[in-house]
């Protein structure tokens, strides 16, 4: 089985000869889409230290192809998940909202009607009187809420 892999890998190379380069932001998107995909946040280490070992590996393993390729491939998805990462931990924490019944001022955006009630988007949505938001707050209304509302 093992020959017949490595001869496939050689076959591929030399038909892919010059275009690796253009793999490498494929293999890197599919690191940001694993990273992206989590249900949970990873240790903060994980992308590097899976993407330092393998780019040493590849650099290790130039003259060996059948090792290189899948190196470099592993070593661009680990940096594109490392990418991810490092972009989500570097971005400002989005702001609370809070979970009881509150007052939302704002300019109605949209208005959506759903079977079992109506679904509206603030834009420069206030909590109980605080600051503007500076994103968009969707907001489900209950059936039974008879308010007259319309889009501006």
């Amino acid at each position: 089985m093992r020959p017949v892999f490595v001869a496939w890998l050689e076959r591929w190379q030399a038909a892919e000869q010059g275009c690796f380069a253009l793999w490498l932001p494929v293999f890197m998107g599919s690191g940001v889409l694993c990273y992206f995909a989590l249900r949970s946040e990873p240790p903060a280490w994980l992308g590097i230290a899976v993407a330092v070992p393998a780019v040493s590996g590849a650099w290790l393993f130039s003259q060996r192809p059948s090792c290189r390729v899948p190196l470099m491939a592993l070593a661009a998805a680990a940096i594109g998940f490392a990418a991810a990462q490092f972009a989500t931990l570097n971005a400002p924490p989005q702001p609370g909202l809070p979970t009881h019944a509150t007052i939302l001022t704002g300019t109605v955006r949209a208005v959506e009607m759903f079977p079992d009630g109506r679904r509206i988007a603030l834009e420069s949505a206030s909590v109980d009187g605080a600051a503007p938001m500076a994103r968009w707050l969707r907001v489900r209304l209950r059936k039974n809420d008879a308010q007259e509302l319309r889009a501006c």
